[in-house]
Order: structure tokens, then C-alpha cells, then sequence
């Protein structure tokens, strides 16, 4: 099943200001769903979207010797 939230409640989700979810938005880079006038997000596209922005250090090699 999915999860529809409104704007105040990705914003609390992802602990940003409701402008900065309407900037991610009109950016394209965070999916919506429009309905009217009302703007809805899916749970899993909320999910996607962290998974995508997530950034994971290289592992470093350090040569002695050299």
C-alpha cells in the first residue's frame, strides 16, 4: 500500500523547511503527485529520493614507504 503525505509532512519527515520541499519540487527533483490544486508525495518516492543522495566515502589506501 502506498503512503501519500502532504507537504508539512515530508518536510517534518526529512527535517526541512516547506519552501526548501517546494525548491526540491520545482527542481524536478522530488517526485509528486498533483491532483487539483494539491500536491502529494509517495512514501517510497520520498525513500528513493534519500537513497540518491546518499554519498559514500571511497576507501582510502595509504602506501608506506613511498
Amino acid at each position: 500500500m502506498n503512503v501519500i503525505m502532504n507537504k508539512k509532512e515530508v518536510a517534518k519527515l526529512l527535517q526541512f523547511s516547506e519552501r526548501k520541499i517546494d525548491y526540491l519540487r520545482q527542481d524536478g527533483k522530488l517526485p509528486y503527485i498533483k491532483i487539483g490544486r494539491c500536491v502529494r508525495f509517495r512514501l517510497e518516492d520520498i525513500q528513493d529520493f534519500l537513497q540518491k543522495q546518499l554519498v559514500v566515502p571511497a576507501e582510502t589506501t595509504t602506501t608506506k614507504g613511498v
